[in-house]
């Protein structure tokens, strides 16, 4: 779901929000919501990739993609 709607929910009370200081600065809503700082708040990054066996022609490329993937994630360190 889009930041936007994310902050719309948050703001009538219908749950709790994560966003970026940016995304936060940039919407409509962030003078209708409670921002709570959590300075010990570490979140953790999932990632799948997800496709429609059998791949077929399309298998080559999935596995490449994949493979860079992981390797972008081991390199670039914590977000």
């Amino acid at each position: 779901m889009s930041a936007d709607l994310h902050m719309s929910l948050v703001s009538r009370g219908l749950g709790i929000g994560v966003l970026t200081p940016a995304a936060l600065s940039e919407s409509r809503w962030r003078d209708a919501v409670e921002v709570i700082e959590a300075p010990d708040f570490s979140p953790k990054v999932v990632n799948w990739l997800v496709h429609r066996p059998p791949a077929g022609p399309l298998a080559r490329p999935i596995a490449t993609f994949g493979e860079a993937l992981k390797v972008a994630l081991k390199t670039r360190g914590r977000f």
